[in-house]
């Protein structure tokens, strides 16, 4: 609904120097009902990009966790009302535990095996990109366009164009 003020929302970020960065819609769930605005979606988010210095942003700390790990579900976790533990919110179909019954260093363990099962490493034709590190892989995007959680995005950043190396 925002979409025809991005450029005067990202001068009002830059103007109040918070730090912003830009995610795509992603066809999951209801999402999948609008997955026709997905292209121009791409066009947007390459004109925002376009627009800044250009530079790809790797902190140390993050690198070196996506190493090992995937790069989104290392730093994030779903727990519903009952207890039962997923790696985010879109990815419902991947239950690790559940924090009431099985107490929180397993559930835990079980948060970091699932990261690093999914790390790029892992990732069919991610595992030698020079942007795996810098790259925010959303595994349940990748599921929901291809049916298979190991395949390469179709929405790759290098691959579509958005980041040209």
């Amino acid at each position: 609904e925002n979409k025809e003020s991005l450029k005067e929302i990202q001068e009002l970020m830059k103007s109040l120097d918070i730090s912003h960065s830009y995610d795509l819609v992603k066809p999951i769930g209801r999402g999948k009902q609008n997955y026709s605005v997905i292209e121009d979606l791409k066009k947007n988010y390459s004109t925002l990009r376009d627009d800044e210095d250009g530079s790809i942003v790797v902190r140390k700390p993050d690198a070196e966790l996506s190493e090992k790990y995937n790069s989104c579900f290392y730093k994030t976790a779903s727990i519903t009302s009952s207890g039962d533990l997923y790696p985010c919110i879109f990815s419902r179909d991947i239950l690790l535990g559940n924090v009431i019954k099985d107490g929180l260093s397993t559930t835990n363990e079980a948060l970091l095996e699932n990261a690093e099962r999914f790390a790029h490493k892992n990732i069919e034709g991610c595992g030698d990109c020079e942007l795996r590190y810098a790259c925010n892989d959303c595994r349940p995007l990748v599921h929901s366009l291809t049916d298979d959680w190991f395949s390469k995005s179709p929405l790759c950043p290098k691959e579509t164009g958005m980041i040209n190396v």
